[in-house]
């Protein structure tokens, strides 16, 4: 007998068999594709990767990522709109997925609370993954992979010599051979890449979308690609004969593959229309399917959470699942954690580059003279200037009218008697500002005499939304005491109040 194609060898038997077809897949799989490195370390990433966080994730080692370029110290301010960010999931293969599982596999991003319904999807979600699927378990191929399994099983008896002579017989078992172990292959794909639409939880706080909705059609078409091969291979099987015996041999063969082959082409028409979309086995076949290493883009507009007073450091958690239900309060506490950093809004005064006294020195008591005393360090004649800076940083996005105002809160006296005629000034120096010149007015370049308990304005900022900080330098104040003031031995004080005050 000529056997064109070999023979049918006792792993496909095994392989065909529904209680074995997954394992041996694998096995077949290294000597189909040729591909023992890939598979050698398809077996040794499983052994290694890590368990996964929570039991509804199928992925291990995963990880998030954004492309927002925010850092601890680069932050977005609260009130951006629409950034656009990318998050970026990744994972491996796992090796131990829960049986218990049931439901879609998910990619999922939880946005933190703070951020809620204001995370939109920009596009669609992109996957690149690789899949393996234990076809046994999709129940619209039992039939077929029986009729298989049966086919391959006669094909073996007929090798054997068990159903007729094989001297001058012919079989052509080539394509047969190929389109089965097509179909045995059929659970492994590589760089399975597909796109799908994301959609937002009723509560703004994650977006999610449906990996079996892109995986289940994918691996439906391939199926029913190899089914329809295999089914013109299985109908194209014939055994020919020459002479007397081979051909009363190649008759006898062809009369026992006939009904074998009906039940396999019967089963594949059977199962093909529950192959296309919408069919049943569509998803069968994407509940079957296990992710290997995966790589999920998930585009996305964020919008700030609003005015806040001190920092946030949004974390989104990304992951990948297989559920019925997507539980934010569940999922957010898995660890593929991604931050984006948004700056608190301030408003203040920073009171630390004012000085905390004016010390004028100690002088002779004379009514001749008119004298003008200046503030410095320690109140030594000839010292060092006492200066200060009135420095406003407001980062607040709100329309700003404000003012720095201060006030001298009584005159100067002693125990005994108050310096009544005299004036206390402070000169104003250079001003350096993040606001239009337009909106911003100061003493800068004069000087203010303080009058006593009111209240006036050093600096303001008005009519501008922008964000930023102004200064005003105060490179000297001078006590300016008249000739003629009545003076008394002792030490005179006052106090000045340094007030920010917003009004329409």
């Amino acid at each position: 007998m000529s056997v064109k194609g070999g023979r049918i060898r006792s792993s496909y038997k095994r392989f065909l068999s529904i209680k074995d077809l997954f394992v041996c897949s694998l096995v077949i799989n290294l000597f189909v594709a040729g591909s023992f490195a890939g598979m050698l370390g398809y077996f040794f990433r499983s052994e290694e990767a890590s368990a996964a966080v929570l039991d509804v994730e199928i992925l291990s080692n995963l990880q998030t990522v954004n492309n927002s370029n925010t850092t601890p110290t680069v932050r977005w301010q609260p009130t951006v709109s629409n950034q656009a960010v990318d998050f970026t999931i990744t994972g491996e293969a796992l090796a131990n997925v829960s049986v218990n599982l049931t439901g879609k596999k998910y990619g999922v991003l939880v946005i933190p609370p703070e951020l809620a319904n204001k995370v939109t999807a920009r596009g669609q979600a992109t996957v690149n993954t690789n899949v393996t699927v234990d076809i046994s378990k999709v129940a619209v191929l039992t039939a077929t992979l029986t009729a298989v399994n049966n086919l391959v099983n006669l094909l073996s008896d007929i090798q054997n010599g068990a159903i007729a002579p094989l001297t001058g017989v012919t079989l052509n078992l080539d394509e047969v051979n190929r389109q089965i172990n097509l179909l045995n292959s059929v659970g492994s794909l590589s760089a399975a890449q597909f796109i799908q639409p994301m959609t937002l939880t009723d509560d703004g706080r994650a977006l999610y979308f449906s990996l079996d909705d892109g995986l289940g059609p994918i691996l439906a078409n391939n199926v029913s690609t190899i089914l329809t091969d295999l089914s013109n291979a299985v109908n194209a099987l014939q055994a020919t004969g020459t002479g007397l015996i081979g051909t009363a041999s190649a008759l006898t063969i062809n009369t026992v593959l006939a009904p074998v082959k009906l039940s396999v082409t019967s089963a594949i028409a059977a199962a093909k229309p529950l192959l296309t979309l919408g069919g049943t086995g569509v998803q069968q076949l994407a509940d079957a399917s296990a992710l290997g290493n995966t790589t999920i883009n998930m585009p996305t507009n964020v919008s700030g959470p609003g005015s806040i007073t001190s920092n946030l450091d949004a974390e989104f958690t990304g992951t990948v699942i297989r559920s019925n239900l997507i539980d934010v309060n569940l999922l957010s506490t898995a660890d593929a954690v991604s931050t984006i950093y948004f700056a608190g809004e301030t408003f203040v005064l920073d009171q630390t580059l004012l000085p905390d006294s004016l010390n004028f020195g100690t002088h002779s008591i004379q009514t001749k003279l008119d004298e003008t005393f200046a503030a410095t360090q320690g109140g030594a004649a000839g010292g060092a200037d006492t200066v200060g800076t009135i420095q406003v940083t407001d980062t607040r996005s709100t329309a700003k009218n404000w003012q720095v105002k201060v006030t001298r809160v009584g005159q100067l006296t002693n125990e005994a008697a108050a310096l009544g005629a005299a004036k206390l000034k402070i000169y104003g120096g250079t001003l350096t500002s993040d606001f239009s010149s337009a909106n911003v007015r100061s003493i800068s370049g004069t000087t203010m005499d303080l009058s006593d308990n009111t209240q006036q304005e050093v600096m303001a900022v008005f009519g501008t939304s922008t964000t930023g900080t102004a200064k005003l330098e105060i490179p000297k104040f001078e006590l300016f005491v008249p000739k003629n003031t009545d003076k008394q031995t002792g030490q005179y004080n006052t106090k000045l109040v340094w007030t920010v005050t917003e009004s329409p």
